[in-house]
């Protein structure tokens, strides 16, 4: 189920981590602290969605970029669950 304030969230702080100089975690840690109402969990959501579109950035813009197939997914070494997940989009 998505969980849209905590996806906002999430894309409003990746944004502001792509866009900055600092480190991610410096950024996350700024961004925590600016919406303190956010509890453990919506936290941990947040920091695995943001610290997971950091790990597959290249693959994630590959695919945006419309020219992606299954058999050109193999040189970003994902596993086939993961496969799977991107072709459910």
């Amino acid at each position: 189920m998505l969980k849209s304030p905590l996806f906002k969230s999430a894309t409003e702080l990746l944004a502001a981590i792509l866009s900055g100089t600092s480190p991610a975690d410096a950024q996350m840690e700024r961004h925590f602290r600016a919406h303190p109402k956010l509890g453990a969990r919506d936290r941990g959501y947040i920091a695995e969605t943001v610290y997971t579109c950091l790990r597959r950035r290249r693959l994630l813009e590959y695919l945006a970029s419309g020219s992606a197939s299954i058999r050109s997914m193999r040189r970003f070494s994902v596993t086939k669950a993961s496969r799977k997940a991107f072709v459910a989009l």
